[in-house]
């Protein structure tokens, strides 16, 4: 291919390139866009445009290959899955350094090569409302998007066929169904800031971007239909705000907080009845999990309804609850402050 021709291609090509608006301070991997680097004029042409658009933009480009053969990440992934299921049987900590040290040897890979397909494995999951190691934290959403989308979709389908696997689908089914708990009532720093949202894939994005999978089990709805689990996370709550009033010297409030779902029923759109420091009701909705923090979480129609309508209304996202049990709190225009996905629709047949 001459120069002529390479450059015309190249400015189709760019032409048709939806960048990321906001490339401040990114790195980017220019084999993540640049994908036919096979003609050298082709490919020099291509380069030249994006790197003058990405510096515009404030990023700095590279172009580095990812070099993980299929088999590799086939072996990663696998490792990955076998400390995942210890991990939720067991609720005993993973250290990203300790499987580092491991991968690195077993795979001669560089240590931030190792981490980044750890914590490209664990964004795959928390997009695909699957159980993931919280100590190999997702990689932001912005950062997924400069990875080399190849290695993406060979990770979603290496990811399906195991999750698939008539051995896991029963492991991950019976902790999900499990129903003896221990959470932590020691109730010394437990509350945390919300997660980035940047963590979760966005509706926008094209097929070729999506980073979800669809394995046969749905762990979250399977943890949400576990009845024990929500009730011995609303007994939990209970127990947090009445150590909160203590310490903040409002114990005549304490008898007073109301268990909702249980004393006046279910479908209010809020489980408990509390006190703030200024000793207005405040009414908690309890969203339990095993998982993690970037795990998402269900909202019924009438939930938010009663999120909009009702004063001092707050979600109680309780996380980790086998574990260290950590919490954190969405209150105050929730709609905005949410990523909504519609999930089912209330059907009635049509007259014709």
């Amino acid at each position: 291919m001459n120069y002529k021709e390479a450059k015309i291609i190249a400015l189709e090509w760019f032409s048709n390139l939806n960048l990321p608006d906001d490339l401040e301070g990114k790195q980017v991997n220019l084999l993540s866009y640049i994908t036919d680097p096979i003609d050298t004029s082709l490919f020099r042409q291509k380069r030249t445009l994006l790197g003058i658009e990405l510096r515009k933009r404030g990023a700095k480009s590279i172009a580095e290959p990812d070099n993980w053969r299929f088999e590799e990440s086939e072996f990663i992934s696998e490792y990955y899955i076998s400390e995942l299921k210890d991990f939720l049987k067991y609720n005993t900590p993973k250290k990203l350094k300790e499987a580092k040290e491991f991968l690195m040897q077993s795979l001669h890979k560089s240590s931030k090569s190792v981490r980044l397909k750890l914590q490209h494995i664990s964004s795959i999951l928390v997009n695909s409302d699957l159980p993931y190691i919280e100590e190999f934290k997702p990689i932001p959403r912005a950062d997924i998007d400069l990875i080399d989308w190849n290695e993406t979709l060979n990770l979603k389908k290496i990811l399906t066929e195991k999750f698939n696997k008539k051995e896991n689908i029963l492991f991950f089914d019976q902790i999900a169904d499990r129903n003896e708990f221990k959470p932590n009532y020691n109730f010394e720093n437990l509350v945390e800031d919300k997660p980035e949202q940047d963590v979760f894939e966005k509706e926008n994005l094209t097929e070729k971007k999506s980073i979800k999978i669809r394995p046969k089990i749905n762990y979250i709805e399977r943890e949400i239909k576990n009845t024990k689990l929500g009730e011995e996370g609303e007994k939990w709550v209970i127990a947090f705000e009445q150590n909160k009033l203590q310490k903040l010297g409002l114990s005549n409030l304490v008898k007073e907080i109301i268990w909702a779902s249980k004393d006046i029923g279910d479908g209010l759109g809020y489980d408990v009845i509390s006190f703030n420091e200024h000793q207005e009701k405040i009414f908690i909705e309890v969203k339990t999990t095993c998982l993690g923090k970037y795990s998402a979480f269900f909202l019924t129609q009438n939930e938010l309804k009663v999120s909009t309508n009702l004063k001092n209304f707050k979600i109680y996202r309780v996380y980790d609850f086998e574990k260290e049990t950590k919490i954190y709190v969405v209150e105050e225009d929730i709609q905005l402050q949410l990523e909504l996905t519609p999930t089912i629709y209330r059907a009635t047949m049509k007259k014709n």
